[in-house]
């Protein structure tokens, strides 16, 4: 039986910002965006990230654009995939 999921789910593949508490930005790649949090691949992740720093992911549909934000904190952390938590704070 598979299990189901309560939150609104979109993929993408869209680019996006992520801004770690220290100040340092990374250019990302949108995996998927829920209600509770996102999915994003970072190439090349430096060692300025790490599981349950505050984060910021800005969305943009083109940079000089307005753009969304959310504030969350990172509970996953790969090679190359971050995920975020907009509800684990």
């Amino acid at each position: 039986m598979e299990s189901t999921r309560h939150n609104l789910r979109i993929k993408g593949d869209s680019h996006c910002l992520l801004t770690s508490g220290n100040g340092i930005t990374y250019h990302a790649r949108l995996v998927n965006l829920s209600l509770g949090g996102a999915l994003i691949e970072i190439n090349n992740i430096f060692h300025g990230l790490h599981l349950e720093d505050t984060c910021e992911l800005t969305l943009s549909e083109t940079p000089n654009t307005f753009s969304t934000k959310f504030t969350g904190v990172i509970v996953r952390l790969e090679s190359d995939i971050v995920g975020i938590s907009f509800t684990h704070q």
